[in-house]
């Protein structure tokens, strides 16, 4: 298993997120593990679940700002595979801008056992922990 860690910067143009997925997913699909180890991608992404980016990563393909975007990886939100499109994904700022995806891949890689956003973890972060129980399938 190969784990990518983003914290793309915030209040920078969305454009400036694709090319952060753009690089990243280029990066995993040319690994010497590429072929054999599935990929786990994590990290305040400071991109809504709707941006172009974040749809980029989860379907592939996305057109924006006049350009056709397509990535090698594709993701599936754990926390959407465990509690559902309509389960509030707020992470701190009234929206879910904190993830931690799983690749998808022509024979499952993983199995989403749970995933949760803690609204009530102590601390002062000002955003929700995000947390994946994830089995590594092979």
């Amino acid at each position: 298993m190969s784990v990518y860690g983003m914290h793309p910067l915030a209040g920078v143009s969305e454009d400036y997120h694709l090319r952060n997925i753009d690089m990243a997913t280029s990066h995993m699909a040319a690994s010497r593990y590429a072929g054999e180890a599935p990929v786990v991608l994590l990290g305040d992404m400071n991109a809504h679940e709707n941006s172009e980016s974040m749809r980029l990563v989860r379907d592939g393909s996305v057109n924006a700002y006049g350009q056709d975007w397509t990535v090698p990886v594709t993701f599936e939100d754990t926390f959407r595979v465990a509690a559902g499109d309509e389960a509030n994904g707020n992470t701190g700022f009234g929206v879910k801008i904190d993830y931690v995806y799983i690749e998808e891949r022509l024979e499952q890689a993983f199995r989403v056992e749970g995933a949760s956003i803690r609204n009530d973890a102590p601390g002062g972060s000002d955003h929700f922990p995000v947390m994946a129980e994830v089995v590594l399938l092979r």
